[in-house]
């Protein structure tokens, strides 16, 4: 089994409990892993046999684009587009962490993993 690998995936959104959350927003980085066999797209130099981490961006920016109360919420929306966009993924893992989060604590980030 290999790989596709997408780290520190930057996105502006507007999740969160507190209502000035979804007027304020806030910074969220995502990291992908896709379990998957791409041997013969290495093999043939292929694209369209593999998974297209282009792709993946975009799905992410889209789920991460409609507001949610939780970042739980988010993360299970990416991990179900992609298995949807890409049967052939084995399994996939995302880490959603929200930067900075409202918190009465001194804390650089929050973070959800989900896997499936």
């Amino acid at each position: 089994m290999n790989i596709v690998s997408i780290h520190n995936l930057k996105i502006y959104a507007y999740h969160g409990c507190l209502p000035e959350e979804a007027v304020i927003g806030t910074n969220y980085k995502i990291d992908i892993d896709i379990f998957t066999d791409f041997l013969e797209a290495a093999i043939a130099d292929n694209l369209a046999q593999t998974i297209d981490y282009v792709v993946i961006a975009d799905i992410v920016k889209k789920e991460m684009a409609i507001q949610s109360k939780l970042i739980e919420n988010a993360a299970l929306r990416i991990l179900n587009k992609i298995k949807q966009k890409y049967p052939e993924a084995q399994k996939v893992k995302i880490r959603l962490y929200k930067i900075n989060p409202p918190a009465n604590a001194d804390l650089d980030a929050v973070s959800v993993c989900i896997e499936a």
